[in-house]
């Protein structure tokens, strides 16, 4: 592509997957899917104007075209003096990654469906709906100034509902490499918390000490890396921390950081661009210290990119996608047990921001809300909804678990996240289930 552009730069990202899926409903499996497609970006500048195509026809006449295409595109699009040019190489290049594991990438129909049967078998005959996907993904990047960068990584999801004469329960995983899943671990753990879902009350709604399980306080952490930690968003004015960089924002014992190259998550040590991405801190002690930023954002920034662009073109500038919170010392159990009076949520669901500078969102809990007296767990909760700002409840975390979970799913952001405790969160009303 470099070779075929009149451009006086460009830019090539070749996405190619290859994917399989079998989805179960009524303890059944009723589907099994399968992918393969690669996708060709390209993005020229062309006398201070930008513009970029996008095909998977990748059949030598239509390669032909595809640059010109771009050019003639660039020639009808008003002049773009805020674009800092195409990223020129930093450190090594060519960049070569393969994260790719062996029983990921060779699962078949008949794997999963055996790692499916593993976990209906542990459930305890609850009907249990769900899917799992295993995925291989390769991205090259290449661009006129020299950028070489090309990784591969493979990725296995799985996500189930149980539901039990009126409990329910939601479990997920996901892990780079198909054998290091529990599926029997995890269909006993949702059985046990569908039969503990059973018979809800109803709680007057009110704000409460809540302990936030993974997939609920990690939730808030994808729609902070999203729209709070987003350096576009911190200099249009619509982050909170557009005027907070330095302050304490969070409980002083609090550490949150970007790193693909962490064992507990699954990513590439490269963006979109192909600048090199390595750890970047977003809260130290409590205190915003950083944000993601792609070529554009970190010029008008006067900083240097931190290697978080995303597929161009891209309304949410960057992403920091790969999350991890740092566990803290306190077992699950222990964290009930210090509980005097609170709730317990395992996940949230239909989740939407409603003031982006204020980290405010509502939605509702789903699929296990329990509360605890005394410091036991004593009864299912009908579900309750929420308005809440995010920063405002990790200032008010008291204990952090000590183990954490990989999530994915939310916007293609990973996040490792224990469990947190929060003294202060507010339930606005109650649901009829």
């Amino acid at each position: 592509m470099l070779d075929r552009s009149p451009a006086g730069e460009t830019e090539a990202v070749l996405i190619a997957v290859r994917s399989g899926l079998t989805r179960f409903a009524d303890s059944r499996i009723h589907q099994n899917v399968a992918e393969e497609n690669a996708e060709l970006l390209v993005r020229v500048a062309h006398e201070g104007r930008v513009a970029g195509v996008r095909t998977n026809s990748l059949a030598p006449a239509e390669l032909d075209t595809v640059a010109t295409r771009a050019v003639e595109i660039a020639r009808q699009t008003p002049p773009d003096p805020d674009f800092p040019g195409l990223p020129a190489p930093i450190g090594a290049h060519p960049i070569l990654i393969d994260r790719v594991a062996a029983a990921t990438a060779s699962a078949t129909p008949r794997s999963r469906a055996e790692a499916v049967r593993t976990f209906i078998d542990a459930s305890g005959g609850a009907s249990a709906a769900g899917a799992l996907s295993t995925t291989v993904i390769g991205r090259a990047v290449a661009n006129s100034r020299g950028v070489r960068a090309y990784g591969a990584r493979s990725q296995t999801d799985f996500v189930a509902v149980l539901q039990e004469r009126g409990g329910s329960s939601h479990t997920s995983a996901v892990d780079a490499d198909l054998r290091r899943l529990d599926f029997a671990a995890l269909g006993r753990h949702a059985a046990e918390r569908a039969s503990a879902a059973r018979g809800p009350v109803d709680l007057e709604p009110g704000t409460y000490t809540v302990l936030l399980e993974p997939e609920a306080g990690g939730l808030m952490l994808a729609y902070l890396a999203l729209g709070t930690f987003n350096g576009r968003a911190v200099l249009e004015g619509r982050s909170a921390l557009s005027t907070r960089i330095g302050e304490r924002i969070v409980a002083p014992f609090i550490q949150i950081w970007d790193d693909p190259a962490d064992p507990r998550t699954v990513g590439l040590p490269f963006d979109y661009e192909g600048v090199p991405r390595g750890r970047l801190d977003l809260v130290r002690d409590g205190v915003a210290v950083g944000v993601a930023h792609d070529s554009r954002t970190a010029r008008r920034a006067g900083v240097t990119s931190t290697g978080h662009a995303m597929s161009q073109p891209n309304a949410f500038g960057p992403i920091a996608s790969n999350v991890i919170m740092a566990p803290g010392r306190m077992s699950r159990e222990e964290m009930i047990a210090s509980t005097e009076r609170g709730v317990l949520v395992s996940r949230f669901h239909y989740v939407r921001v409603v003031h982006p500078a204020r980290t405010v969102i509502t939605g509702m809990t789903r699929d296990g809300t329990f509360l605890i007296e005394d410091g036991r767990v004593t009864r299912a909760l009908r579900n309750l909804r929420f308005n809440q700002s995010m920063l405002e409840a990790f200032a008010h975390v008291d204990a952090v678990s000590a183990e954490g979970r990989l999530l994915g799913g939310d916007f293609g952001i990973m996040r490792y996240a224990p469990a947190i405790k929060v003294r202060a969160f507010t339930f606005t009303s109650g649901t009829s289930f």
